[in-house]
């Protein structure tokens, strides 16, 4: 690890689904899943600090255009459980204890969408710590906490722009990198609580009749990958919110029935090699969803993430 520095702000990308499957569930209660993650470059930021002026070992603000209500600023949010856990594990290790940290989480994955947002955060928020402090927390250390805090949580730590996932998505297998995809996003006002549409998934869930070569889905061109994607868990969502039914129409009659919905949901998205393109339908989208009162938080085109990840501060 370099030296300690005082500040350091980390991105955080957020994700698709490509392939989603509920395998069953597990004896713990949760549900066995094998997913392919896309890391995407629509990034929240989230900077720690040192600052000794603040009696709180641990302080956060959520800024940012996606900031909203439901993203509380305590230990309730995955971000200060990540500074807490991280601060004691340098303790833990008899590491030079750190100042009080203030932590500013700059928002634009928005929440409750299904782009795993808060995971990412979280995983950021360990760099970010450790760097501050100039010692490894470990690799070991930080894949058993983060996959605690979240299914997504260890995809984020592995540094990978696609990877196959499995168990309950702490098992990760970095994938190939696919060429010129672009991914165009819906976020519809509606928001899906994950416990809330796993709660719904049936016992014995019946698998999707899909082709599981996950290397061949990422060496397509988009337009040929779009027959590739699937999501076991939209049946689930759209019982949760029955709004993604009128989605799924609307997408439907606009020729985007290619759209699929990541992770619990609610967004949707679309595979494409020309961004203008994206553009241009997501554009048709967001025309026909005003005309039927249909609410959009976000409708973007962004590329795969780039990999560049933090910013040292001083």
């Amino acid at each position: 690890m370099s030296a300690a520095r005082n500040s350091y702000t980390a991105l955080a990308p957020a994700k698709v689904n490509l392939t989603l499957e509920v395998l069953g569930r597990r004896p713990d209660g949760f549900h066995e899943l094998r997913t392919v993650l896309l890391a995407l470059d629509l990034c929240d930021r989230v900077q720690v600090r040192c600052d000794s002026r603040q009696e709180s070992p641990v302080q956060l603000r959520v800024t940012g255009p996606a900031a909203s209500e439901d993203i509380p600023a305590d230990d309730r949010n995955l971000v200060y459980r990540a500074a807490q856990l991280a601060l004691a594990r340098l303790a833990d290790v008899g590491a030079a204890p750190l100042p009080p940290l203030c932590i500013e989480l700059e928002k634009h994955v928005p929440s409750q969408a299904g782009l795993g947002g808060g995971s990412s955060d979280a995983a950021a928020t360990l760099r970010a710590v450790q760097a501050i402090a100039g010692r490894d927390l470990g690799r070991e250390w930080r894949t058993e906490t983060l996959a605690e805090l979240g299914s997504d949580c260890v995809f984020f730590d592995a540094g990978a722009v696609v990877a196959l996932c499995e168990g309950r998505g702490e098992r990760v297998r970095a994938l190939p990198t696919p060429h010129q995809w672009n991914v165009a996003l819906v976020v519809p006002e509606v928001t899906c609580r994950t416990a809330e549409v796993f709660g719904r998934v049936p016992s014995d869930p019946v698998l999707s009749n899909v082709s599981r070569s996950h290397t061949d889905l990422l060496a397509q061109d988009p337009g040929a990958a779009r027959d590739s994607l699937f999501n076991d868990l939209e049946p689930a969502a759209r019982e949760v919110e029955p709004l993604l039914g009128a989605w799924s129409d609307l997408l439907s009659e606009g020729g985007l029935d290619h759209y699929r919905l990541t992770g619990s949901g609610s967004s949707l998205f679309g595979l494409y090699a020309d961004p203008e393109e994206a553009q241009w339908d997501l554009a048709a989208v967001s025309h026909l969803a005003s005309e039927r009162g249909l609410g959009v938080r976000l409708a973007c085109c962004v590329p795969c993430w780039n990999g560049k990840d933090e910013s040292p501060g001083k």
